[in-house]
């Protein structure tokens, strides 16, 4: 048996430190931010606010998409999305993604997309379980496949498991195993690691490689300022799903991906080998989605003015942070 001692911590345990600033308004800061493929000879770019939703039911959807774009976010579809699902509806393809896990029907899936609209971007490779051996080799399949397009691959904790996946070619890593808002994988395994750490973890030895390693933080926000927690420990990109969940747009369900709901609503239901992973709650109507999205970038934007930071390019992995659960649990002892 191994026992890592070093303190974990979530995003609750941490604030970021501010610093004198120049910005005297909220309105000079930018949060458009322009990523483009490293140490790539075509430049392949998007540009954009970087916060994306996560590829779940309800919330991964053309209809979420529509009002997302508008403020230039991205949207993950999920991956039971077929090509017929995009013929004749209204989207923007500079803020879409598609998905897929590690079936041969989901690659062909997404070759169908993408011969039917080549202007899409992004394809997230998503499984549980980022560490196994033939997920790396799906990754490559997709990576020698589609040159032109973004790969995202995960889900994993620390920096093992991101080199592994960027070796095998993905140009965004997607960190974060249990800390969805409706993931209960660290109760039913004990696996995992608090969002916040993770997001050092995987970006810790970034530099000390032959290419740079891309974050996506996915899971953990509950709030505005976990999302700049995010940008502010390094992630280039940050998911959110439970956040947007409740909306006009959205619905009052919500579940996870490996939840009961999802294996019966898209395949067989739960398999006899297997447990799951995601619950369902019930959400009380929070309204139009945009209200939301509002509060998000306005908090986001204040993060930024607090820290002299007028882009994201400024801001993404270059704040200092106090940890304070410490402190606080002092309080009550």
């Amino acid at each position: 048996m191994i026992l890592n001692r070093d303190e974990c911590l979530d995003f609750d345990d941490v604030m970021i430190e501010p610093k004198i600033t120049q910005i005297s308004s909220r309105s000079e800061v930018d949060l458009e931010y322009v990523y483009v493929r490293p140490y790539d000879d075509k430049k392949i770019s998007w540009k954009g606010i970087p916060i994306i939703t996560a590829n779940m039911d309800k919330i991964g959807t053309l209809k979420v998409s529509r009002v997302l774009s508008e403020y230039k976010i991205l949207t993950f579809l999920h991956k039971y999305h077929t090509v017929d699902d995009l013929r004749g509806n209204d989207y923007d393809s500079e803020y879409i993604g598609i998905s897929a896990g590690i079936s041969p029907s989901e690659f062909e899936n997404v070759t169908q997309i993408l011969a039917y609209n080549p202007n899409i971007k992004f394809i997230c490779l998503d499984v549980a379980n980022g560490y196994m051996s033939t997920f790396h080799e799906v990754v490559k399949k997709y990576a020698i496949s589609f040159p032109d397009v973004f790969i995202v691959a995960g889900n994993v904790v620390e920096h093992y498991g991101s080199e592994a996946l960027k070796r095998s070619g993905a140009d965004l890593i997607k960190c974060g195993i249990g800390s969805g808002a409706v993931c209960t994988t660290r109760a039913k395994t004990g696996v995992g690691l608090p969002q916040f750490s993770c997001i050092e973890k995987c970006t810790k030895h970034m530099g000390s490689y032959p290419f740079r390693m891309d974050i996506i933080s996915d899971g953990g926000c509950k709030t505005p300022g976990d999302i700049a927690k995010a940008f502010g420990a390094g992630a280039k990109f940050v998911m959110i799903g439970g956040m947007l969940a409740g909306h006009d747009e959205t619905g009052t369900e919500f579940y996870g991906m490996s939840s009961d709901e999802a294996m019966k609503a898209y395949s067989d239901g739960p398999s006899s080998y297997r447990t799951s992973e995601g619950k369902r709650v019930n959400i009380e109507s929070k309204g139009p989605l945009v209200n939301t999205i509002k509060d998000i970038l306005g908090g986001l934007r204040s993060a930024l003015s607090y820290t002299n930071s007028k882009t994201m390019a400024d801001f993404i992995g270059k704040q200092t942070f106090n940890v304070v659960r410490r402190q606080m649990n002092n309080l009550f002892d």
